[in-house]
């Protein structure tokens, strides 16, 4: 069994939390970054902040769970619909 918390991790969201938690990931944790994710209609270029940007939709294609932990730095507003909507695929 692999040590959970030295898997890379993957974000999900592109906006101010997904700066400042990629911020902390680099800087204050051991945790390697590998790249974010959004809802395909979201993602406007291939990469973001150096890192690929990949549709949620395929984000167990380029990103295995078995390999990825997957952080969600979304806002507060309608986070709870958004989590149901998730949890629902």
């Amino acid at each position: 069994m692999s040590d959970l918390s030295s898997r890379p991790v993957v974000i999900f969201g592109t906006g101010e939390l997904a700066q400042l938690a990629h911020f902390y990931f680099t800087h204050d944790s051991a945790r390697q970054v590998a790249g974010f994710t959004v809802d395909a209609k979201y993602i406007d270029a291939p990469e973001y902040l150096g890192l690929p940007l990949v549709p949620s939709e395929a984000l167990e294609a380029y990103f295995p769970p078995d390999r990825f932990d997957l952080f969600i730095a979304i806002g507060y507003r309608g986070l709870n619909t958004f989590r149901a909507d998730r949890c629902a695929g």
